[in-house]
């Protein structure tokens, strides 16, 4: 026992120097918990720093630097228990809100190369608003996709208004706004983490996304030369009769700005 316990000394001591510069300058060991979670990593004691992490998760006063930095220690911590899906899983998190992260370059090769594995491989968390014309009005749902996505601890909050009026939100992601007389509307989504954190956002109340109303411009078919075989024309005349009908009942095409690249746009469901 007391020989595993000084493995155990050893293999912090070779990470706990990575560990200590995750966090930006002046936020390391601002919350208490991640202090604690520090103390007990540094003595070994992996499994009450592992705890004390799991309390500051269920905090809601964390800071997104703070975040980043419990990510960073867990990883070390299963990296020295050598936990090796634990501590893949939480590089990739980490990787996925904050791919910028910079280890010490001290720490064994690895843990380095694990993290630029995760790197490479993760997808960036990201908040996906999408827009539907229903009723006379618009439908706003807002959803959250990335390989770390069980990040997120509720459905995104949704702001919406038409420009100057006063901010709607809509419950569990989704928001109706109802007799929309303007040619735009504006929007931002915000999902939260772990400590109350934003993890990711879709514009922001001081820069929210732009949806322009835009006309559906309807072109008729040139008109084909009758074939001998009037059959096949028939049918394709009929077809097209019937996708000008849905282009009808759509109505309008939502657009989003250029800078809005997440804004997922579709056509009314049918």
């Amino acid at each position: 026992m007391k020989t595993q316990r000084k493995a155990g000394r050893k293999a912090a001591a070779l990470i706990v120097a990575g560990a200590a510069v995750l966090a930006p300058a002046g936020t390391a060991g601002a919350h208490p918990a991640i202090d604690e979670a520090h103390a007990h990593y540094e003595a070994a004691a992996f499994t009450e720093a592992l705890e004390a992490l799991v309390r500051a998760e269920q905090s809601t006063d964390l800071t997104e630097g703070e975040l980043h930095e419990l990510l960073a220690l867990r990883a070390t911590i299963h990296f020295a228990t050598r936990s090796d899906d634990a501590f893949r899983n939480s590089l990739r998190t980490l990787a996925s809100i904050a791919p910028d992260h910079r280890f010490d370059a001290d720490l064994p090769p690895p843990f380095l190369e694990a993290w630029q594995q995760a790197r490479d491989a993760a997808e960036p968390l990201e908040v996906h608003v999408a827009v539907l014309e229903v009723g006379g009005g618009l439908r706003f749902h807002a959803s959250v996709e990335g390989s770390a996505d069980a990040l997120v601890r509720s459905t995104p909050a949704l702001y919406v208004r038409e420009p100057g009026g006063e901010w709607q939100s809509g419950r569990s992601g989704v928001l109706v706004l109802r007799d929309a007389s303007a040619d735009a509307v504006e929007l931002y989504a915000e999902a939260t983490g772990p400590g109350g954190v934003v993890v990711a956002r879709h514009g922001t109340m001081g820069q929210p996304r732009v949806v322009r109303l835009v006309a559906l411009e309807l072109r008729a078919p040139a008109p084909q030369p009758a074939p001998a075989d009037p059959l096949p024309w028939i049918v394709a005349g009929a077809a097209t009769a019937v996708a000008v009908a849905l282009a009808i009942t759509l109505g309008i095409v939502l657009a989003n700005d250029t800078d809005s690249a997440t804004t997922i746009v579709h056509a009314p469901a049918f």
